[in-house]
């Protein structure tokens, strides 16, 4: 059995900035992290990012308005924006969704079920957003007909909700004589999700672009290896170059070109994990990618999925440095001429410098660096691997949370309290009793 190891690499990050755009998004949860990975909007470099996205708000099951996911996100809402007085140049973005908002009971399948239902929501986000100072949407339905029991014929709602938000985006500029609220949305990488959960010609139209989860391309819900971020081998459908591809034509290999049309590449933006993902191998001579994913002290550059991993003992770990993150920019994004980068997550960097001995932020400058200036950084011979610290996939993450069976410790009573990582921490505790209590306790965060 392979064991699942979350890890924060804080050493990486991609970004770009001038005519490409670097979408950075923060985690309203990272404030619950252990000292030292503890992060708040003031912790984000306002001239890193072109956009930072607030993850996430909610979708009232009932109500089906718009609402905020922790008790402090009115605060968080304004800290983040009070960046803006430092760059006035920077845009700011809610995102709706995630991957445990749709586990189960989909929030935003109901919805979306009628116009009525839609119109409710697309209110209460315009409302939450002009209010609040944000410039613009973010829609993570993670995905629509395929989980929480989201019908197949929520494919074709979807490309409705995206329609009417941006027709109601665009009458809601008219009438205030504001600059019109962006909409992008958060969609999959993996060939299969794609085809089932998107119609790419459809929301093509009303998206501003979208931002590909090329990340969690494997990892230890498979029985072997595989690199997250995987750039190869070729032939491989879950890769970041075919998720592109599929994205941009609109077709497998096998059909013929032209019969629907792709999303525009000037509207496609690439995702890149500032974390890694881990396996423990079944055996201490398994460790290349087809064995079961661990952290390591060695360190292979040079491998299939083009991408560093490393190994020690019986762990495996796959990872990015500013050297692959470069070389997938130049190979994906450059080559197909897309909009830009995005980063999951701001806060999974080395925002503070501390662990990594390479500055600030290492990744993300990295690559800010050279999509705003052409400089590539010098490669320094690989050491260690990226530090281990708790799972770089905290409550309520979905973007980057890998796919589960298992619903959590169900309802709560008054004595759940945060475990692992958590245990002792008192905003947990109450993080957990809030959680639970609403049907969302996951047992590697929570006991009850």
């Amino acid at each position: 059995m392979a064991r699942v190891l979350a890890i924060l690499i804080l050493c990486f990050v991609p970004f770009a900035v001038s005519e490409y755009v670097r979408v950075c998004y923060y985690t309203n949860w990272s404030q619950y992290r252990p000292k030292g990975g503890t992060f708040w909007p003031e912790d984000i470099d306002p001239h890193l990012c072109t956009h930072v996205i607030h993850s996430f708000s909610k979708v009232n099951l009932t109500t089906h308005v718009m609402e905020k996911y922790e008790k402090n996100d009115f605060d968080l809402y304004k800290r983040i924006n009070a960046l803006k007085k430092i760059n006035p140049k920077l845009k700011t973005q809610i995102a709706v969704g995630g991957w445990t908002h749709e586990e189960k009971n989909s929030p935003f399948s109901k919805m979306v079920a009628t116009k009525e239902k839609r119109a409710i929501f697309i209110k209460s986000a315009i409302e939450t957003l002009r209010t609040n100072g944000f410039d613009g949407l973010d829609l993570d339905w993670e995905y629509p007909g395929m989980r929480g029991g989201s019908p197949k014929s929520d494919k074709g709602r979807f490309t409705l909700l995206c329609q009417e938000l941006r027709d109601a985006f665009e009458a809601e500029a008219k009438d205030s004589g504001k600059e019109r609220l962006l909409l992008t949305a958060a969609v999959a990488a993996g060939l299969w999700t794609i085809k089932d959960a998107y119609d790419i010609e459809g929301i093509s139209k009303p998206l501003d672009w979208i931002n590909v989860m090329t990340y969690d391309l494997h990892g230890t819900w498979e029985p072997k290896t595989g690199h997250h971020t995987a750039m190869g081998p070729d032939g491989d459908k879950l890769t970041l170059p075919f998720a592109i591809w599929y994205w941009m034509n609109n077709r497998d290999t096998w059909e013929k070109p032209g019969i629907r049309n792709g999303m525009p590449a000037n509207k496609i933006v690439l995702g890149l994990g500032t974390y890694g993902r881990a396996f423990g191998l079944e055996s201490a001579g398994n460790n290349g990618l087809d064995a079961i994913c661990k952290m390591g002290l060695t360190v292979v550059e040079n491998n299939k999925a083009k991408a560093p991993y490393g190994y020690k003992g019986h762990d495996w770990v796959g990872f990015d440095n500013p050297k692959s993150l470069i070389y997938k920019i130049d190979n994906v994004v450059k080559k197909n001429q897309l909009r830009g980068v995005m980063f999951w997550a701001i806060d999974l960097d080395d925002f503070s410098g501390e662990h990594c001995g390479q500055g600030k932020y290492p990744l993300m400058s990295a690559v800010k660096n050279y999509l705003t200036n052409g400089v590539r950084p010098t490669f320094p011979p690989a050491t260690a691997p990226p530090q281990t610290l708790p799972p770089a996939t905290d409550p309520p993450s979905a973007t980057t949370v890998a796919p589960t069976t298992g619903g959590g410790g169900g309802g709560g009573s008054g004595g759940c309290k945060a475990t692992g990582a958590w245990a002792g921490d008192a905003n947990m505790d109450q993080w957990c009793k809030d959680n639970c209590a609403v049907g969302y306790c996951p047992t590697s965060m929570c006991v009850c």
